[in-house]
């Protein structure tokens, strides 16, 4: 038995067709800059002792220090930089934290950044500043 094909009632907008989105002439792109990588700033960076060492979380005195656990890498910071999700910011923005503070802000940069008291992005900078790799890391 043969069918006939099934013909839609109502036709598709834009004519059924894909329709390519072109960039206006003129108008820049919205694409960022590709990220700068060192290897050696990272390297350099896990060698240095956990960023939250000896500190106090504020507003919950009760925990006590920080503890670390876990070996000290390289965590890139997000927050009012180039990254986002699925985007990794420049290698200069990043901090030695352990594994566990690593955990804590992934949870929440924002409240992290409070919970601890510290601009993780100020102190990303200094680092980044002190770090031997400086000339590899380009303008923060």
């Amino acid at each position: 038995m043969k069918r006939t094909p099934i013909r839609r009632k109502t036709p598709l907008k834009g004519g059924g067709r894909l329709r390519q989105r072109r960039r206006a002439r003129g108008r820049p792109s919205t694409r960022t800059p590709e990220a700068r990588r060192s290897e050696g700033h990272l390297a350099w960076i896990r060698k240095q002792p956990c960023c939250l060492r000896g500190l106090w979380p504020r507003g919950d005195e009760n925990l006590g220090v920080h503890k670390c656990k876990g070996d000290v890498i390289a965590a890139h910071i997000r927050i009012e930089t180039r990254g986002g999700t699925g985007l990794k910011p420049n290698d200069g923005y990043t901090l030695p934290m352990c594994q566990a503070a690593h955990a804590d802000e992934h949870r929440g940069p924002r409240t992290f950044a409070k919970r601890w008291g510290f601009d993780p992005k100020a102190r990303a900078i200094s680092y980044a500043d002190s770090s031997p790799f400086r000339h590899e890391l380009g303008n923060l």
